[in-house]
């Protein structure tokens, strides 16, 4: 066949191991179907993904380094000789009985959810956040205005004078800018 669907293979009741390099998505879907694994990793996060399911226990890891013929045998008879981990809805089955078991599980619980909302909402840093940008905005205020008036000389300085001129018809006041020379 030029494909085959991978995760529905894997998901075929006899399907007993699945030999991979060790991918994310074949991992996933390997773990999802709860297929054992023997990796291969080659590059990239494929080692670290092949070590992180061997130590769950659902994978064994054979390096390139160490490729013989003992390492695949014994690698191979551990998987199929195992019993096969649990399937998702098995996995939660049990972790509901447990919690169960355990009257709620306290010990297991997440302390974020004996905090005060202040801590919940992060409201310290939120108010740090606003304090440092209020400051760097009036420091750089302050640096550009006295950048503007100390440090540019070429600015011509210009006098700003207000004449009222008074007429029978017209009242109307005009701005001349002058210079200070």
């Amino acid at each position: 066949m030029d494909w085959i669907p991978q995760y529905k293979t894997l998901c075929h009741s006899n399907v007993k191991l699945f030999i991979s390099h060790g991918g994310l998505l074949g991992t996933q879907e390997a773990v999802a179907c709860a297929v054992p694994m023997l990796t291969v990793p080659l590059y990239a996060d494929q080692a670290l993904n092949g070590r992180a399911m061997s130590d769950r226990g659902v994978a064994r890891l054979v390096s390139l380094k160490h490729f013989d013929y003992d390492s695949w045998r014994v690698a191979l008879a551990d998987l199929l000789s195992n019993p096969k981990p649990l399937s998702p809805l098995d996995t939660s089955v049990y972790w509901i009985e447990y919690v169960l078991r355990h009257k709620g599980a306290r010990h297991i619980r997440s302390p974020a959810l004996d905090l005060p909302l202040s801590q919940q909402l992060l409201l310290d840093v939120i108010a740090l956040s606003i304090a440092l940008t209020i400051m760097t905005t009036f420091i750089l205020y302050l640096l550009f205005r006295y950048l503007c008036t100390r440090c540019i000389k070429w600015w011509p300085k210009e006098k700003l004078v207000l004449r009222k001129d008074f007429s029978k018809e017209t009242a109307f006041t005009s701005v001349y800018f002058g210079s200070t020379k």
